[in-house]
């Protein structure tokens, strides 16, 4: 449905809680730039469709896999708590520039080793967020 989407832009939507389920992101393989700000409400980047989609039990983990994705911006978001389902992962190879600002409820963990074209990393006012740096 997406699959020839290059740049995604979300900007002052103030009644979004979610952007896109879980099945839709797996068809944006050609995603670039993933750009959010200004969105009060926002909750998840990335949800689970309760209807359609199956949660992930125990110890099993699947993966959202951007493989073009090149900038994410995350920027005053105050009500986002997390970029992704509990027990999923981003897997952003290409990844060069990531921002999250203002984003005090943000408690994702981002593992740092799986982005080795990084170039640009900014982080400010996200009290919660975690960044694990492993040389993998």
């Amino acid at each position: 449905m997406l699959e020839n989407l290059t740049t995604l832009t979300i900007s002052k939507c103030k009644k979004l809680k979610h952007i896109l389920s879980f099945t839709l992101a797996q068809g944006l393989g050609q995603l670039e730039s993933l750009r959010v700000c200004d969105c009060e409400n926002l909750e998840q980047v990335f949800y689970l469709d309760h209807e359609r989609e199956e949660y992930v039990g125990g110890g099993d983990h699947k993966n959202i896999v951007l493989p073009k994705l090149k900038i994410l911006d995350l920027l005053r978001l105050a009500k986002l708590v997390s970029f992704f389902p509990e027990k999923y992962d981003a897997c952003c190879p290409a990844l060069e520039e990531f921002r999250v600002k203002d984003c005090s409820k943000f408690t994702t963990t981002f593992i740092v080793e799986e982005f080795q074209n990084l170039q640009v990393l900014e982080m400010s006012n996200c009290v919660n967020c975690e960044m694990e740096f492993s040389l993998g």
